[in-house]
């Protein structure tokens, strides 16, 4: 095989890899993200509890906050899409009692879904999702 083949097939190759991995949905990211780096997101959730703050040190992790209520958390948020009212929201979040939440533990209810799954509104077409990922972890997606 000739050196420009080789080069060609390599390019072909990677772009394949990049179109395929572009179908990983935001809970799968999120969820391997989770389980590969959990000590130091527990050590910044813990930070951001006392601190009322903090920043993870991942490029990934666009924000880090703590939102007080029943059952405080700390909120990761991983990314966004969208403008206007079709705005979705990504992340993941932390809960010491282990109790799920809406984004921003907004004070609405959460109504099961699924095994490990709640689902909430707000009485207009905001609303959303979470769902357990481990213990004190949870994913969420939220529209707005």
């Amino acid at each position: 095989m000739t050196k420009k083949k080789t080069v060609v097939l390599i390019i072909a190759a990677a772009a394949v890899l990049v179109y395929a991995l572009s179908f990983i949905s935001p809970e799968q990211k999120i969820a391997r993200f989770v389980g590969a780096n959990a000590d130091r997101l527990y050590e910044t959730a813990e930070t951001a509890l006392s601190d009322g703050g903090a920043d993870a040190g991942f490029t990934e992790i666009k924000s880090v906050d703590v939102f007080p209520g029943e059952h405080t958390i700390v909120q990761f948020m991983f990314a966004g899409s969208g403008i206007g009212s079709e705005t979705k929201y990504y992340g993941f979040y932390y809960s010491p009692d282990d109790a799920p939440a809406a984004f921003q533990n907004a004070p609405v209810t959460l109504k099961p879904y699924k095994e490990g799954i709640w689902t909430w509104n707000d009485g207009t077409d905001n609303g959303g999702i979470t769902k357990k990922l481990a213990d004190n972890w949870y994913y969420f997606e939220a529209r707005f």
